[in-house]
């Protein structure tokens, strides 16, 4: 019985021991399928896509066909055309691969954009705040500038004063005008791109309006800073600013008609559609100065500097004689009479582009005027400046008006009566200024009215301008002088002339 039991008993170990043999078994196959599952699909994935199913299918059939000779063209096909598409794919692929690193650094240059645009932002911002505390410094100078403004009127309006001020509130006003820096300010929630100076455009403007005695205004304009005064659509008509130094300035849309800017400084301002009618520049600056569009129509302007001025879109027109004019800009300039005697230019070729640039005028140059050159040496021999000078043209219109009027204001100034006015102008170093109103040429392009006599309007330097002392007119057929005084519409002969022999020619 015992022996019986025992074999049962090795039986069912057996079979425990199988089934867990089993199950060990089951457990390793699996982990090995599980590893050859990846294997196997990274190896399906390749070659499936670089090679293909049906083109390993197409060059296992085609080598089938190759030994027994029996290759069919629809077996080639298959194998070409599996061929391409495989070609293809890998070709897609590569570019798939190569774009997208560059996908990725645009996404990284489209960030960095945007964050370089929040620091401009930020740096502007920065800016702006950094120009509105300059500002904001300036308001106790602002202060300071209306307590002066009353100091001023409180002197003015002194008996007998007459527009006079004190040497110590000269001496404030000028110190005010070097103090008030120029800055950028906000305009249209943007800095504007040149630093200026509303302040010193105001304190101008307050004191042209003050009506001050000339030589007031001589002290300051001498010492004065007014440059980067922002003056854009100012009101400066017949304003005295001889030697006034207005570098830099906005007077963009400016009335500037009449006014006396002689030896002024106005370089490298922004002068766009001023308006300098009837002004006077003499010896004055306006190197590099932005003139598009403006209208310098019967200025006078001798032995000025416009060197580089732009003069695009420009009305030119009055006495330019001896004034350098080297590198303007001139397209599309307008202008009929314009005394160019001794004028200066760099180069030659401007003149003969005129019609180019839209110059109207080209003939009168011609007519009136020779171009030559000129050469500046040293010491040594060798050349220093080399440039271009209009000279009148002899015995032409113009040349002749010049020469009689000469003539005449040579008659008008030996009479006793000139003499003495002469005299005491020396004296209070205010010169004469005799204004040519009409001759018996009658040249309408030269802006003269025709008539029988030359008449004149005799006036002072430092007098206020349209305001001349009396008239003055000479009468070459019976050669005697006669002045009519500014209310009086009767002439009276009381000039006799004491020169004689008058040129023919200057009245027929």
């Amino acid at each position: 019985m015992q022996d019986e039991e025992k074999p049962k008993e090795e039986l069912q170990d057996l079979i425990k021991e199988n089934l867990l043999l089993r199950t060990e078994l089951n457990f390793y196959k699996g982990k090995e399928a599980g590893k050859g599952t990846i294997l196997n699909w990274g190896r399906r994935l390749t070659t499936n896509y670089l090679v293909g199913r049906g083109l390993k299918r197409s060059v296992k059939k085609l080598y089938e066909e190759i030994p027994d000779q029996k290759v069919t063209r629809d077996s080639l096909a298959e194998f070409t055309t599996q061929l391409i598409m495989r070609i293809t794919r890998i070709g897609v692929f590569t570019i798939l691969i190569t774009v997208l690193p560059l996908l990725v650094l645009s996404v990284q240059t489209y960030i960095l954009n945007n964050q370089n645009t929040l620091l401009r932002y930020q740096n502007n911002r920065l800016d702006q705040q950094v120009n509105l505390e300059e500002g904001n410094r300036r308001s106790s100078l602002v202060f300071l500038m209306s307590n002066l403004m009353d100091k001023i009127g409180d002197e003015t309006n002194q008996l007998n004063n007459n527009g006079r001020l004190s040497e110590s509130l000269i001496s404030r006003i000028i110190s005010l005008s070097q103090a008030f820096r120029p800055y950028r300010y906000l305009e249209n929630d943007q800095l504007i791109k040149q630093p200026l100076s509303p302040e010193r455009g105001q304190l101008l403007l307050s004191l042209i309006n003050s009506n001050l005695k000339i030589e007031v205004y001589q002290k300051i304009f001498s010492k004065a800073n007014f440059s980067y005064s922002d003056l854009q659509g100012a009101n400066l008509v017949d304003a005295y600013l001889r030697e006034i130094n207005m570098q830099y300035a906005n007077l963009e849309g400016a009335n500037l008609q009449g006014a006396d800017l002689d030896y002024a400084n106005i370089s490298f301002a922004n002068l766009q559609n001023s308006d300098f009618k009837n002004a006077t520049l003499n010896h004055s600056r306006l190197v590099q100065a932005n003139l598009n569009g403006a209208s310098l129509e019967d200025i006078e302007m001798r032995y000025g500097d416009m060197r580089k001025a732009n003069l695009s879109n420009a009305f030119f027109g009055g006495d330019f004689s001896n004034t350098t004019l080297r590198g303007i800009i001139v397209n599309n300039l307008t202008f009929k009479f314009v005394e160019l005697d001794g004028v200066r230019i760099q180069d030659i070729n401007v003149l003969h582009e005129l019609e180019s640039y839209n110059v109207s005028g080209k003939k009168y140059i011609e007519e009136y005027f020779d171009v030559k050159e000129k050469v500046t040496k040293d010491s040594l021999g060798k050349i220093v400046d080399q440039y271009y000078e209009f000279e009148r043209k002899k015995a032409s219109t113009l040349d002749v008006l010049g020469d009689c009027q000469k003539r005449v204001l040579a008659i008008i100034k030996s009479t006793d009566r000139i003499e003495k006015l002469e005299e005491e102008a020396i004296k209070k170093k205010d010169p004469l200024v005799f204004i040519v109103k009409a001759h018996p040429f009658g040249e309408e392009s030269l802006g003269v009215p025709k008539d029988t006599v030359y008449r004149y309007e005799l006036t002072t330097e430092q007098q206020p301008k349209g305001l001349p002392l009396f008239k003055l007119s000479f009468d070459p057929d019976e050669n005697y002088v006669t002045e009519t005084s500014l209310t009086d519409t009767v002439q009276h002969k009381i000039l006799r002339s004491k020169r004689r022999g008058f040129s023919k020619k200057c009245w027929e």
